[in-house]
């Protein structure tokens, strides 16, 4: 059985905010580019691929997400699939979903965590809830990369800064 670690990922309130690029752009060419960097950066450091569960999966294919993220810097990125529309509309029950078809076939998600302004995910799940008006910050990434299993990048920082000396 293969084994992967995701990071499940809301567009509106998350990557387009009042904080992104164009403030108040809330289309594709106003996605925070700071932010699409560091879900690349959680990729580098965990080799967690995106799941998009925003409502916008159901107007853009995942090669539509790739574009979209590679116009604003990370080149290849690493879009793993888009969450299940379920009449409940319950995202947290699309999640559930998503990782049992995984399960279906043979892969086993390791860990993952969620990034979403909203909240209506079950509370086992690790939602890491952003302030919709803001948009996801440094801080976010850190908690992710804990969540993950990895180290923040602050301690490894400062272990490097050590090392040096």
């Amino acid at each position: 059985m293969k084994n992967i670690k995701l990071v499940f990922l809301d567009i509106d309130g998350v990557l387009n905010s009042f904080n992104s690029d164009n403030e108040h752009d809330f289309t594709p060419a106003g996605l925070f580019s700071k932010g699409i960097l560091w879900l690349e950066e959680i990729y580098e450091k965990t080799e967690a691929q995106v799941v998009i569960c925003s409502t916008w999966r159901g107007a853009y294919s995942i090669n539509y997400f790739k574009g979209m993220f590679a116009a604003k810097g990370w080149f290849r990125p690493k879009i793993y699939g888009l969450t299940p529309k379920l009449s409940s509309a319950f995202r947290g029950s699309e999640v559930e979903a998503y990782i049992r078809n995984l399960y279906e076939l043979d892969i086993s998600v390791y860990s993952y965590v969620i990034f979403d302004d909203g909240s209506d995910y079950f509370d086992y799940q690790p939602l890491i809830h952003i302030d919709g008006q803001i948009g996801i910050q440094e801080t976010h990434i850190d908690k992710a990369l804990m969540m993950l299993g990895t180290e923040n990048r602050k301690e490894n920082r400062e272990w490097k800064k050590l090392s040096l000396i």
